[in-house]
């Protein structure tokens, strides 16, 4: 019987692979306890000051209101009528050395100022009638108590606050409004006592912000240089009459965790491996010379082992790497799910402002808007395309288009970064240009995006020339060679460089400026889509004069050669003289108040839940028309609810069938059928486009 021995050089990587993971392990564990304590100090740190700089502003804050309080019961012992007001007022500046100036406002308009010396501009100022102090005034007398509102730019000059406090005089057994007492506080006296300059200094970044009951948004009072680093980050709110406000403190970038106990721990667990693995080794290789003639047979079989081993090694390798492109597709989908859902918010936005009276110049913004923010798709669209792209599943798609109408928004996209630059943006069409081509336009605006906007963002002065053009020296077959060239006046690209700028993630250095921001796919996203198209791309630069990138595709020439006119998009009305009744069933609280709010716009009734499980007793319970079903919710998700309510539609034998139609981010070209399959009538992608909500409730209402 032969005796079994394990092969030498399996003990020697058994006895390196189990040393590598104890060491590495206990390193590890050491790290992350000590990066754990060093953690908590920090916070501790950040802890302290914040209560400290938190409680300097609220004290100034408490002795900014202490004279508006004695002036505002001066007031009323007087009722209304104060003679020696500059004296008074005079005393109470004299005690405080926050407030600037103390003003009268009876019916809200300032009457009497000190100091008036440089507060003239103030006097006969109607607090009520100003639409910039209208909202903040009226919550005042609304409330009866102070609000502080600032920073502003004030009439006299100069930023601050101002802190206001109804006053009411009681007439017949009533408490009427009598005016407001107004106390003027510049910046710089209101933060005397709070070191901003010295935390920056320290290492520190800060924010102080506003958020008042008026407010729609926070407002920035102060901040450092630097962004709050949120790993690192601590914030306390300030009580403040309408509101508080809320101090963030964190350390500044450069405080991160030293990268040397990782580096160490790793370097002791291979030097351990190292030596454990040379011993067990050398023990062995003295032992297999002793025993080589009787071990032939022994090594014939471990051959044979090996490569069984190696061809399942293999297999699991490849199985692995399947996983891992199901992995990042997996991981695309979500976070494309998750980053459209606040765009969807934002083009609802826009959108609703856009069914409100608009004058041209809001017009012109809110398209200007919109553009950005379909442009803000892109970008996400360039992440999802080049990973189409790797798995060789990216396809164009072609159909006429009109070259002018194309391209006519390029200059309103680009217009803040040019006009910020003092740079000139020049869309040139030659002549023999053909009004209609046959191409894809999205992939071909797709290109000329990426390339303008790497021309704009690395031109400082000068011009950025787009010109399309047509060689006819190469024209074959009915095929028209379109030439797009975008040249620029900026830093350039040195030679030894420009081959590898159509690799993926590829960003010039040689400069001093990266010539890609951000993902650094822009022009392997251009090379690929030209090379899909069956077109060519050149590149020529020369540092400190600029650089021209060429683009020819070969279109065709369309059929119809000018533009259809746009008629009105909008089908008839909804059969329901009353409008539908439609059941919003989304869990993103702003997606579903924007959605229901276009909604009534059109003249509809939406009933809004947040989840599958809502939607389907809401169903139950009310006469709906429509249901627009988001697929990804808590819960019970939108696949589940449609399926339930198929289910109780057959049960009861109903004769009508409900719509239910998808509104979704996971919807793209290639899944539409799923949604088809799972009971869905029809599926709509976010963010929502006004001309697919109209068109769908008026097709099922």
């Amino acid at each position: 019987m032969t005796k079994k021995t394990i092969p030498s050089w399996n003990k020697a990587y058994l006895g390196a692979i189990l040393t590598f993971i104890v060491l590495l392990a206990l390193g590890t564990g050491y790290v992350r306890a000590l990066s754990k304590n060093t953690h908590l100090d920090h916070l501790r740190i950040l802890e302290g000051h914040l209560a400290h700089q938190a409680s300097r502003i609220s004290h100034a804050l408490r002795q900014a209101e202490t004279p508006l309080t004695a002036l505002a019961a001066m007031v009323k012992n007087h009722t209304g009528q104060i003679k020696d007001f500059e004296a008074y007022a005079a005393n109470l500046l004299n005690e405080n050395s926050i407030i600037s100036a103390l003003n009268l406002a009876p019916e809200g308009i300032v009457s009497s100022i000190y100091p008036l010396a440089g507060n003239e501009a103030a006097i006969g100022h109607d607090l009520l009638s100003d639409p910039e102090r209208r909202t903040e005034v009226a919550e005042a007398i609304a409330t009866r108590s102070s609000i502080l509102a600032g920073p502003v730019n004030m009439r006299q000059g100069g930023n601050g606050f101002f802190l206001r406090k109804p006053v009411f005089l009681e007439q017949n057994g009533e408490n009427k409004f009598w005016g407001l007492v107004v106390a003027k506080i510049m910046t710089t006296d209101l933060f005397a006592n709070v070191p901003f300059d010295d935390l920056e200094a320290q290492g520190y970044n800060y924010c102080l912000s506003r958020h008042l009951d008026t407010d729609q948004e926070p407002v920035i009072i102060a901040s450092s240089a630097q962004d709050i680093v949120h790993s690192f980050a601590v914030h306390q709110n300030i009580p403040v009459s309408g509101g508080y406000w809320r101090l963030d403190l964190s350390f500044d970038s450069s405080h991160t965790h030293s990268q040397l106990p990782q580096i160490m721990a790793l370097a002791l667990a291979v030097l351990g491996t190292a030596l454990v693995f040379l011993t067990l080794r050398n023990k062995e290789r003295l032992q297999r010379q002793a025993d080589d003639l009787s071990q032939t047979n022994a090594l014939l079989k471990e051959e044979i082992s090996r490569r069984v081993a190696t061809e399942a090694s293999l297999r699991q390798a490849k199985e692995t790497a399947e996983a891992a492109v199901q992995a990042k597709a997996d991981f695309l989908a979500f976070m494309t799910h998750e980053i459209r859902t606040p765009i969807s918010g934002l083009f609802g936005i826009l959108q609703l402002l856009d069914m409100t009276a608009l004058d041209h110049e809001q017009k012109d913004f809110v398209d200007t808007g919109v553009i950005a923010v379909k442009s803000l798709i892109n970008l996400i669209n360039d992440l999802l395309d080049f990973s189409k792209m790797e798995a060789g599943k990216m396809e164009t798609e072609e159909t006429d288009f009109a070259i002018n109408e194309l391209f006519r928004s390029i200059p309103n996209l680009f217009r803040a970064q040019t006009e910020s630059k003092n740079i000139t943006l020049h869309l040139n069409i030659d002549e023999d240009v053909p009004e209609m081509l046959h191409g894809d336009p999205d992939r071909i605006r797709q290109i000329v995006l990426n390339l303008i906007s790497n021309a704009v963002k690395f031109t400082d002065q000068g011009d950025v020339t787009l010109q399309l053009s047509i060689l006819k020296n190469e024209q074959k077959n009915h095929i028209l060679p379109v030439r797009l060239r975008v040249q620029d006046t900026g830093i350039g690209i040195p030679a030894d460089q420009l081959d590898i700028l159509f690799q993926p993630y590829a960003q010039s250095r040689g400069t001093g400026k990266r010539l890609l921001a951000g993902t650094g796919l822009g022009l392997s996203i251009v090379k690929q889509l030209v090379d899909l198209m069956g077109g060519s791309v050149s590149l020529e630069s020369a540092v400190g004069v600029g650089t021209t990138v060429a683009v020819t595709l070969p279109l065709h020439k369309a059929q119809a050669q000018h533009p259809e006119a746009k008629v009105n998009q909008d089908s008839p009305a909804p059969r329901k003289e009353s409008g539908l009744t439609i059941l919003v069933a989304e869990d993103d609280p702003i997606a579903q108040t924007l959605l229901a709010s276009i909604l009534r716009k059109l003249g509809h009734s939406p009933l809004c839940v947040d989840n599958g499980k809502e939607a389907i007793k809401k169903w139950q319970e009310a006469d709906v028309d429509l249901i627009f079903m988001d697929i990804m919710m808590p819960g019970m998700d939108g696949w589940e609810a449609t399926r339930r309510i198929r289910e109780e539609e057959q049960r009861k034998g109903s004769q009508s069938r409900v719509p239910i139609v998808a509104v979704t981010a996971l919807l793209t070209d290639s899944n539409q059928a799923e949604f088809l399959a799972a009971g869905l009538d029809d599926a709509m992608p976010k963010p929502v486009h006004l001309d697919d909500l109209k068109n769908v409730c008026n097709r099922f209402g």
